[in-house]
């Protein structure tokens, strides 16, 4: 998944380098990671690649802090929250 945690908004596709996916970046708060991933959990997505469209390390730190750790908690793929 391409995208961006943070406030701010994720660049548009053209304004990224060569060798991103088609298709806009996801772009939002910790928290709307969150409840974001959990859909994809819920329709019964078990592996999850982020793609940070901002190469700083504090992209992937953002996400080992502020969001796995609020999806590990929840029940595997197919069955209910």
């Amino acid at each position: 998944m391409q995208g961006l945690i943070g406030e701010g908004p994720a660049p548009s596709r053209s304004e990224l380098p060569v060798g991103y996916l088609a298709g806009e970046p996801l772009a939002g708060p910790a928290e709307w990671w969150v409840e974001t991933l959990a859909g994809f959990v819920d329709d019964g997505f078990d592996t999850l690649v982020f793609w940070p469209v901002d190469t700083t390390p504090g992209q992937v730190e953002l996400l080992a802090a502020d969001v796995v750790p609020q999806l590990s908690g929840l029940p595997p793929p197919g069955r209910p929250r």
